[in-house]
């Protein structure tokens, strides 16, 4: 009997390779989605703590730097969370893309599964037919030795 071959092992070669790339493209908008959170984080304790501490200049001198400072973490902030809504956009679509790829190459295993149980059942078919007919042979054997 002949070696169990899948006809689309290339395919599913290819399509295991796309779900690579596919998961790695997502791990790195991830990745960027948490240093844009880091970074949000670090702004937020940097404008509290600018908020809580006194350079010991008079007044309206330090409420000026301040109110300037603070403005500035603003827009900053602004910025990443613009950023982060962008990258959020883009992980989501990189989990569809993962899991449209994801799904295709389990379609291809359940297949080739199928394929390999199918093969399993028929060598076993053949290899009790086999059995069968050397047990055949050998029940007329002793038949004929019976007979003789």
């Amino acid at each position: 009997m002949k070696k169990f071959a899948f006809h689309l092992e290339t395919l599913m070669s290819l399509r295991e390779q796309e779900e690579e790339k596919a998961r790695l493209h997502l791990g790195e908008i991830t990745s960027l989605c948490n240093q844009l959170d880091m970074k949000l984080e670090v702004l937020a304790q940097e404008r509290t703590r600018a908020l809580h501490t006194s350079t010991g200049q008079n007044i309206g001198t330090e409420l000026f730097l301040q109110s300037r400072y603070t403005l500035r973490i603003d827009h900053a902030i602004e910025d990443i969370l613009d950023q982060r809504s962008k990258a959020e956009i883009q992980r989501e679509q990189a989990v569809l893309q993962y899991q449209a790829a994801h799904k295709n190459v389990e379609i291809l295993h359940r297949l080739r599964e199928k394929k390999f149980n199918e093969y399993k059942k028929l060598i076993l078919k053949d290899e009790q037919r086999g059995i069968d007919d050397l047990a055949g042979a050998r029940y007329l054997q002793n038949e004929e030795s019976f007979t003789t």
